[in-house]
């Protein structure tokens, strides 16, 4: 490229930078997102800029019309938006155009990654005629700290726009937040780079990024049009950082350039027809106003058909009645069954507590039966084996089984040393099961000491008490009764060798020795 076409090149870039400051003198509103998923309550995240460039940091209620269509709506609330997680990619020059200003460059790098809040992620990468990326995004501010350190001059030569195209490629790490912000520090020189600066700015507009640029004025000022292009094509902000600048008052500046978006909210009347409309945003300032277009999505809903216009009309009401009066029929039918499956319950129930109320009468009369035997059975003179000498008037003592009564001249049987039951039939056929001392019981249940396998047994039938050489079986309120020698118990019994004891459908064999 020859003299006079550098010098065509730079009035063409001058004279854009000229349009550039022209058009920043309107102030301008943007728009951002849109949340209608509340509907008819609406968001929109909306930033203003200054005719300084600069993004404001109040805004009024009072100075904001929303306009659907012919209609005015009042927003309710308008205020700073809840800050948004934002990831930040730190790229600093350092070629030896830097070197003097590198010192506060790590100052003022330091105090923004400080002032991260917990949501944030940033990341740092260092160029000069290489990039190095420092440090991948990250929440660890104390990590970033630490590779600050290494933004040390390096290299002779800057390549600026490739620092860019290659570094915006960290932007699409998976999980970063939504809102991206590039911090270009540099001084806008870029030297014998492949890519252009069109090539950058789309770059970082396709990571969905803008750009905040500190312009450096330690090298040719001409190349700061750079950096302050950069910015107003990716709606940032650039900021020119002169030798005795404060760097901290341009962190601040940075910082509120974050934090200068609002949240605007109101009813929206628009149909709710499934169409998307669009809405005007007004904000006015001093003489004049600046709006924006935004497009609200309004949710689709059928209004509900009058009640003559439903299938079936007044067909439908009288079949509505029909069914009411089949329902109101059952429901008295099934209340009348229930009434009567109640009463056969307590008719049950009452049954039952007889029966109870006859077999512990039966008991009793079979423990004292027993307990005049017993007694017989140990006055002196009586020996094992015999039956007793019965005094002149002595009553005697009988145990009956309904059905039939034993014999009045039946001996008790004499004392045993050890005794089992021989079972007959079902699973355990043929199996001996010896009698332990004291209290036995049997039945279904398995909390019994002899578990019988049958249907027809209740979860506790009988008992046997092994007591003093003798076995007395008693029926403890079964269902379905406990037999001796097929005679039904209604009392205590004094078990003699080789009688037959059926409890259900399963017969056991005494054996006393």
């Amino acid at each position: 490229m020859n003299l006079r076409q550098q010098n065509v090149a730079f009035l063409g870039m001058v004279c854009s930078s000229l349009a550039s400051v022209a058009l920043a003198q309107s102030p301008q509103l943007d728009v951002y997102r849109v949340d209608a998923s509340g509907f008819p309550e609406v968001r929109a995240a909306i930033e203003l800029r200054l005719p300084s460039g600069e993004l404001a940091d109040s805004l009024s209620a009072v100075a904001l019309r929303v306009a659907e269509g012919d209609r005015l709506v009042p927003a309710r609330v308008v205020e700073p938006a809840t800050p948004e997680p934002t990831a930040y990619l730190f790229v600093v020059d350092v070629s030896g155009s830097m070197k003097k200003v590198l010192p506060d460059v790590r100052a003022a790098v330091q105090a923004f990654v400080d002032g991260l809040g917990e949501r944030d992620r940033a990341a740092i990468v260092a160029f000069h005629d290489e990039d190095d990326l420092l440090h991948p995004f990250t929440a660890d501010r104390a990590a970033l700290a630490g590779n600050l350190e290494k933004l040390q001059p390096a290299g002779r030569s800057t390549q600026l726009y490739r620092a860019l195209v290659r570094s915006s490629e960290a932007l699409k790490t998976v999980g970063l937040p939504d809102r991206r912000i590039v911090v270009v520090v540099s001084d806008g020189h870029d030297e014998g780079t492949a890519y252009t600066l069109d090539d950058a700015i789309e770059k970082v507009r396709g990571a969905g990024a803008s750009v905040v640029a500190l312009g450096v004025t330690s090298g040719d000022p001409k190349y700061l049009l750079n950096l302050e292009r950069m910015a107003e094509k990716s709606k940032g902000l650039f900021l020119r950082v002169e030798p005795d600048a404060s760097w901290s008052e341009k962190v601040a500046l940075v910082a509120r350039h974050v934090r200068s978006r609002f949240l605007v909210q109101w009813t929206s009347g628009l149909p709710t027809d499934g169409a998307t409309s669009r809405v005007r945003l007004e904000v006015s300032m001093g003489d004049g106003s600046v709006g924006a277009d935004l497009d609200v999505p309004a949710p689709l809903v059928e209004p509900p058909l009058p009640w003559w216009k439903t299938p079936g009309g007044m067909g439908g009401i009288a079949g509505g009645f029909c069914v009411l009066g089949v329902a109101l029929a059952l429901f008295v039918r099934a209340r009348r069954r229930r009434r009567a499956e109640i009463a056969a319950l307590q008719e049950e129930l009452e049954r039952e507590r007889q029966q109870r109320a006859d077999v512990e009468r039966g008991i009793g009369q079979g423990l004292e039966e027993v307990k005049g035997k017993l007694q017989d059975l140990d006055r002196p003179g009586q020996t094992p084996g015999a039956a007793p000498a019965e005094a002149p008037h002595a009553k005697r003592r009988t145990v009956f089984v309904s059905g039939a009564q034993p014999a009045p001249s039946r001996v008790p049987p004499p004392p045993y040393a050890s005794a089992l039951l021989e079972v007959q039939n079902g699973p355990l056929a043929g199996s001996k099961l010896p009698l332990p001392p004291g209290r036995c019981t049997l039945g279904r249940d398995d909390v019994n000491q002899v578990v019988v396998l049958d249907e027809k047994a209740s979860s506790q039938h009988a008992a046997i008490v092994f007591d003093g050489g003798r076995c007395v079986l008693e029926d403890v309120g079964s269902t379905n009764g406990t037999f001796v020698d097929e005679q039904r118990l209604s009392g205590a019994w004094v078990l003699a060798d080789g009688e037959r004891v059926r409890m259900g459908g399963t017969t056991f064999v005494f054996r006393g020795q």
